[in-house]
């Protein structure tokens, strides 16, 4: 709320993607993404280990998209996928990224090759 007063910008980091979370916490993630649409830019998450977006909609309004979330890869391996980060180049007044750079390891390759 604090931000909110400022007129400043946040965006939202977390590990688990609200469709991932249980019921309650889910539903309050997805409130307050909701209620403070005007202050978080966009959200970084994980949890899944594959990397996609996540179109959050309105819990009142399930037509209206509020929150966009970006679900970041894995460092780790799992269930045969590469380990792979993300850098985000971030516009500093808008918050907005304007450019996403993924980076992996392809773990056959580098076993194969020593």
């Amino acid at each position: 709320m604090q931000v909110e007063a400022q007129g400043g910008l946040a965006i939202m980091m977390g590990h688990y993607t609200p469709f991932n979370c249980q019921h309650q916490f889910g539903v309050r993630f997805r409130t307050l993404m909701e209620r403070f649409q005007n202050v978080i830019r966009f959200g970084l998450v994980g949890h899944t280990h594959l990397e996609s977006y996540q179109l959050n909609n309105s819990m009142t309004n399930p037509e209206k998209p509020v929150v966009v979330s970006l679900v970041a890869g894995s460092v780790t391996t799992f269930t045969h996928m590469n380990p792979s980060f993300k850098v985000l180049d971030i516009d500093a007044k808008t918050m907005l990224p304007v450019n996403i750079h993924s980076y992996y390891i392809d773990l056959d390759d580098a076993n194969a090759t020593g």
